[in-house]
């Protein structure tokens, strides 16, 4: 579980930062955490058939969840900065 919430923060900061539209980012980030996810578990299992799909759909929902709050995160960061801005 720890690994699911690891690369999905890392792969949501970066789609969120390539990404200007958060829902995008959001469906990106969370499908590409999961398919790597899955990947490594499969790969370390030595076969692709023991991941079970209801292990993937929880795979998925947490890290469409954690996209979302680093999205957030992107957002608020955003804000702060637009009105922090000096003009000369």
């Amino acid at each position: 579980m720890e690994l699911v919430i690891i690369f999905s923060t890392i792969i949501a900061f970066f789609a969120h930062y390539t990404i200007e539209k958060g829902s995008v980012a959001n469906v990106v980030g969370a499908i590409t955490a999961t398919l790597v996810t899955w990947l490594l578990v499969s790969y370390q299992a030595g076969s692709f058939a023991h991941v079970s799909l209801i292990d993937i759909r929880v795979t998925l929902v947490i890290a469409f969840v954690v996209s979302m709050l680093v999205g957030l995160v992107f957002v608020a960061h955003k804000r702060c900065s637009k009105q922090f801005t000096y003009h000369s």
